[in-house]
């Protein structure tokens, strides 16, 4: 369509509309009219930039034509007062704005040459007819101007549309466009092959994908029999109206080496417990002897406890995994996080003597009193686990001859904060507890991080980390009260202080 409008958006003449648009007896209402109020700002932009530059190239606009919206791209030129609008629905129908223009074009030609005539019949054409000759003539120009810029951008938005259909056509992924009937309107090629060659896919509603309100794995029959999808969705704009892009990734392979992983995890854990049972079973032999001193038994059960710790985190090896899944089955009771650290500080000590880093624990009024327990709702072994990581790497990180302090603290959450010398390196601040991050470490996994936040998160809590202070760091572990146990144990302690 073409259309000539005041300053102000007031529409004085229609010079050529397509019949669906429905314009007839739209002179002289305002183009703002046309427009959702949340677009007449960017409409307002349009007509300032015509008025600004003279001319606004390709502009996309949503007007409200005959009772239905189309997304129209549209070309604006100021010229002698008036604002003339030319737009045709995008994107698929911009070579009819190219024909409308060469329309308008051959229409002004036709004016030129018959004033021409006029002139050339008048020893002496009068002042108005001057005029109207050199404005037709002007505008004539700009139009031919607009031409040559409009085949410009029509020859770029063909190559970019093109190369998006091969990127969509290559795509390993299945692809396909849905409309609000869920009516199949563009599907690509590694979708054709999975609904098999020869369906008519358009008239084919495909409206499991839409059962998933967010994205998810799901399991559809396809022409080569059942196959394991991840979907994704998104809204996007096509063919002038809003439809949903739907994306599905065959993850068959992924689940199989999933579950082959799962074997052969569970395969490991059974070979690492054999020689457990004679790590925990002997100890237990040897305590019986009653010829053994104090000290004895005490390195006895040490190596006997070590065991049993072992059995258990090879047994949380699964349950990490169960973590990951989100189908992990938490059996929380009421833990001492105190005694726990003081535990991971005593395993810790030949490491802590060897790198000459001391690790000094307190609460958030001085040395750590042990008969105010820090009593959590959590699972101990969890705890034990996600301490000694962060506690390990403290001290490992620290220069010789420094403390790596543990602080606890009372809030909302039971707090513990782990501060040491040494910065973590920038490029790894933000990937600090994303998985298999390492740096420094010959032997290290990168699941340290990982897997602490993955149990604290587990757990209800959460562990974040402090870069802030040049040359420090400091890392915040957050888990939840034990309410009930906790009453208990500040009633006894004010009761003991009253004694």
């Amino acid at each position: 369509m073409v259309i000539a409008c005041d300053p102000r958006g007031r529409i004085q003449s229609v010079i050529r509309a397509d019949a669906r648009y429905g314009l007839e007896g739209l002179v002289g209402q305002s183009i703002r009219e046309l427009c959702e109020p949340h677009v007449r700002s960017k409409l307002g932009r349009f007509f300032r930039e015509i008025k600004r530059q003279g001319v606004a190239l390709s502009w996309e606009l949503a007007l409200r034509l005959d009772g239905q919206y189309f997304v129209m791209n549209a070309f604006g030129l100021f010229r002698h007062g008036q604002i003339y609008i030319m737009a045709s629905d995008s994107p698929d129908n911009i070579l009819q704005l190219y024909d409308e223009l060469l329309l308008v074009v051959n229409e002004q030609n036709v004016e030129i040459r018959k004033l021409q005539q006029r002139e050339a019949s008048l020893k002496q054409p009068d002042a108005a007819d001057q005029a109207a000759l050199e404005d037709f003539m002007k505008l004539n120009n700009e139009l031919l101007t607009l031409q040559r810029e409009m085949t410009l951008v029509n020859k770029r938005l063909a190559n970019q549309e093109r190369r998006l259909r091969r990127l969509i056509q290559k795509s390993p992924d299945m692809m396909f466009v849905q409309d609000a009937e869920n009516r199949v309107i563009y599907l690509n090629e590694v979708g054709l092959g999975f609904i098999g060659t020869g369906s008519n896919y358009r008239s084919r509603p495909f409206c499991l994908a839409f059962e998933a309100s967010r994205d998810r794995e799901l399991t559809l029959m396809g022409a080569g029999g059942p196959l394991a999808l991840e979907l994704r969705t998104a809204k996007i704009e096509f063919d002038g109206r809003m439809m949903t892009l739907v994306s599905l990734r065959d993850v068959s392979v992924r689940m199989q080496m999933e579950s082959l992983r799962e074997d052969i995890d569970r395969i490991s854990r059974h070979d690492l417990k054999s020689p457990l049972n004679a790590i925990i079973g002997l100890p237990q032999v040897l305590l019986e002897d009653e010829n053994l001193d104090p000290e004895q038994r005490e390195m006895i059960s040490a190596i006997m406890e070590s065991g049993y710790r072992m059995l258990n985190m090879i047994n949380l090896s699964l349950g990490l995994h169960q973590m990951e899944r989100g189908v992990y089955e938490l059996t929380p009771v009421p833990v001492n996080l105190l005694g726990i650290v003081g535990n991971v500080q005593k395993e810790l000590a030949s490491l802590s003597e060897r790198l000459g880093v001391g690790v000094v624990v307190a609460s958030g009024q001085g040395t750590a009193d042990e008969t105010m327990p820090y009593l959590i709702h959590a699972e101990e072994l969890l705890c034990h686990c996600l301490l000694s990581n962060l506690l390990k790497n403290a001290i490992e990180a620290s220069p010789r001859g420094a403390n790596v302090h543990v602080e606890f603290r009372r809030g909302t959450c039971c707090d513990v904060f782990i501060h040491n010398l040494g910065e973590v390196p920038a490029a790894l601040r933000l990937t600090f507890f994303d998985k298999y991050t390492t740096f420094g470490k010959k032997m290290g996994t990168g699941l340290g991080t990982y897997s602490a936040k993955l149990m604290a998160r587990t757990m209800g809590g959460d562990v974040s980390v402090d870069c802030s202070q040049p040359g420090k760091t400091q890392v915040r572990v957050s888990l939840p009260w034990c309410q009930t146990a906790l009453e208990q144990s500040e009633e006894k302690h004010e009761i003991s202080h009253r004694r």
